[in-house]
């Protein structure tokens, strides 16, 4: 997440995971600072356990987040 928290300051405004299973990962690793400020997450929900879903949900929710939409092998996060 080093990358984005270096080159994304202010002008980000979602965030795109697909990283084959690790999404979960991942998104546990984003900064609480970055995500109060995205204002949507999109992930794959594939290859991932339930419990990991709910820790996503969990995370966002203290971030902000209200809006937890699946569609296929995705899932909109938004505020």
């Amino acid at each position: 997440m080093n990358i984005i928290k270096n080159n994304f300051h202010d002008g980000l405004d979602w965030i795109r995971i697909d990283l084959e299973g690790i999404d979960h990962k991942i998104i546990m690793s984003i900064d609480d600072e970055i995500l109060q400020k995205v204002k949507m997450v999109i992930y794959e929900n594939m290859n991932i356990y339930n419990f990991e879903i709910d820790e996503i949900k969990e995370k966002l929710s203290n971030n902000g987040f209200t809006s937890f939409i699946d569609f296929g092998i995705d899932t909109a996060c938004v505020k």
